[in-house]
């Protein structure tokens, strides 16, 4: 028996929750979970083990992708949804150089 909290959902959940969302993010608010990449990773595995189609899924997350970047300021908050980790470290970096250049130059 599968323990995974991703298995205890019915496979017509998952794939009505997955034609409805945007993202992964609005996918596991639907599904009442907290986003994590390891959640991901599982929900990718039981898509391919059910077979649960993605098509509708990948066509929304492309409507989805030209949205306005979001600033720090809206990421770095408690309980934020933002998974995009990589996004996050270049933005930080950024951010950290920019502040240096300031306090050479001052």
């Amino acid at each position: 028996m599968r323990k995974h909290i991703i298995w205890s959902f019915e496979k017509n959940v998952l794939q009505n929750s997955l034609n409805n969302s945007k993202s992964y993010s609005e996918l596991f608010e639907i599904l009442g979970l907290e986003v994590s990449k390891s959640l991901i990773k599982m929900l990718q595995y039981r898509i391919k083990i059910d077979g649960i189609d993605r098509l509708k899924f990948k066509e929304n997350t492309k409507k989805n992708k030209f949205q306005k970047e979001k600033k720090l300021s809206e990421i770095l908050i408690e309980n934020s949804t933002y998974v995009h980790s990589s996004n996050l470290k270049t933005k930080l970096l950024l951010l950290l150089k920019t502040k240096r250049k300031e306090r050479s130059f001052s």
